[in-house]
């Protein structure tokens, strides 16, 4: 279900005054926009994390909980970093967040604002279609679980912070704060390991004061797959599989066994993997459940070794290739390549598609926040750069099977995901342009791009569409 809710605003509008020549700004008040904001169950939005605590001048318990949906975080209060409510007055415990009326006026004297529903509008304002595309992303942040308003916020993990220059002048802590890349941070799920390593800091530094954990908040870890702080920070080597199959003849064995221990020895498979002979895909990757292919191939790995045998293999390749192989495996792919591009534009039967000078524009919903380490950039927060990571595996699927080569190669550079980037900055790509905003990025297709992705879309994508039409 969802809630429309009516956003009334201003915008600026280039027009020639009468007797006049050149165009100039003139403020309009009669903007209006009907806005869509999720209204969820419980069920739909699970619990992920609970953070308890009590209150440092009167030691009442405090709660939030944190439920997770469309692959982020969100609370319904104000949260300040630790994850801990926070007024959104100075000094007051107004951090409940404000429910949302049927009628938002955003209108100031120059410039929409609402500081209690969390809208910031530029001053002057803009116009008409980047006020309205704002709005847009605005909402996107908001939601209603269970009749409470809720907000999209950030995970939070464990930190060793030292103060001062140790020995009698400093002092070490364990605290919550926002998860980023850091040797210092631990999961939630690593408290204890947080603990001890925040000891041995302090030990070595010599600190005089006793180590410290920060009591305002205490996490309970409901969902543990939603946490993405990296937890044992050990080195790891690991290998990576691809179904790959070298056929090799064998002139005589003794058994199967022994012909394929023959064949092991006789072949190079990290030569035999690039010949003609050898069959993998190329255009694009599919993403195979090995537990629900094994089943459906009635193959009983367990068994089978426990009585000695050995698995029919070539009876479960026989399935993978009927299945997954040639025009099949092609079409397998295009179709979870579609569903990747509408889920990252959270495309919906009835999302309007914006054509601008013969191209088409699409809006996606990414989360950012300010770096760390260069003043003024941004980056794409820890709940969007999986799915923009996979929305470009898509739109990369689509221009190779599209014939668009260069953006095809443009579209597997994993640096668009990673790098830090200032608001409204452009990225170039080959027939496609990305502006990237705070809260949204808009795609910009060539117009022959555009026609191409609407002709894939509706060719492989059109059944996962269609199921979003609710």
């Amino acid at each position: 279900m969802s809630r429309f809710i009516k956003v009334l605003f201003l915008y600026n509008e280039s027009v020639i005054q009468p007797r006049g020549r050149k165009p100039r700004n003139e403020l309009k008040r009669d903007g209006e926009i009907i806005v869509e904001i999720p209204d969820l169950t419980g069920k739909q939005a699970p619990v992920a994390l609970k953070a308890s605590g009590r209150w440092h001048d009167t030691g009442e318990p405090w709660s939030a909980d944190y439920r997770w949906w469309r692959e982020e975080l969100w609370v319904s209060v104000n949260t300040d970093t630790s994850g801990a409510p926070l007024g959104r007055s100075r000094g007051c415990t107004d951090w409940d967040w404000p429910h949302i009326p049927g009628v938002i006026d955003l209108r100031f004297r120059r410039h929409n604002e609402d500081c209690d529903l969390g809208y910031h509008g530029p001053f002057p304002a803009k116009t008409k279609a980047e006020t309205r595309a704002d709005i847009q992303a605005w909402a996107k942040r908001h939601a209603i679980i269970e009749g409470r308003p809720y907000r999209a916020t950030y995970e939070r993990c464990y930190e060793i912070c030292t103060f001062g220059v140790a020995g009698n002048h400093g002092g070490t802590a364990v605290v919550s704060t926002a998860a980023r890349a850091n040797s210092r941070k631990f999961s939630l799920l690593e408290r204890d390991r947080a603990l001890a390593e925040g000891a041995r800091v302090a030990e070595a530094r010599g600190d005089t004061k006793p180590m410290t954990v920060n009591g305002d908040v205490d996490w309970e870890v409901v969902m543990p797959a939603v946490l993405t702080t990296p937890s044992g920070n050990q080195a790891y080597r690991v290998h990576l599989y691809t179904v790959v199959r070298v056929p090799v003849d064998v002139a005589g064995a003794s058994s199967q066994v022994d012909a394929i221990a023959q064949a092991e020895r006789s072949v190079d498979l990290h030569r035999d993997f690039r010949q003609h002979d050898a069959e993998f895909a190329e255009e694009s990757r599919i993403a195979i459940d090995q537990a629900d292919e094994i089943k459906e191939a009635n193959l009983d790995l367990r068994e089978t070794l426990a009585k000695g045998e050995i698995p029919d293999l070539d009876g479960f390749w026989t399935h993978l290739q009927r299945k997954f192989g040639g025009d099949a495996g092609r079409r397998v792919a295009y179709v979870q390549a579609a569903k990747a591009i509408i889920d990252g534009f959270y495309l919906r039967p009835d999302k309007e598609v914006r054509r601008v000078g013969g191209g088409v524009v699409i809006d996606a919903s990414v989360g950012s926040e300010a770096s760390y380490v260069s003043r003024g950039l941004r980056r794409i927060s820890t709940y969007s750069d999986r799915r923009v990571a996979t929305l470009f595996q898509g739109l990369r699927a689509f221009a190779r099977k599209s014939g668009f080569a260069q953006l095809a190669a443009d579209c597997n550079n994993g640096n668009i995901v990673r790098d830090e980037y200032a608001s409204r900055e452009k990225l170039l790509l080959s027939g496609l342009e990305v502006t990237r905003f705070n809260d949204k990025w808009q795609f910009k297709f060539a117009s022959q791009v555009g026609a191409a992705l609407e002709i894939f879309i509706s060719e492989f994508g059109a059944e996962h569409l269609a199921s979003r039409a609710n």
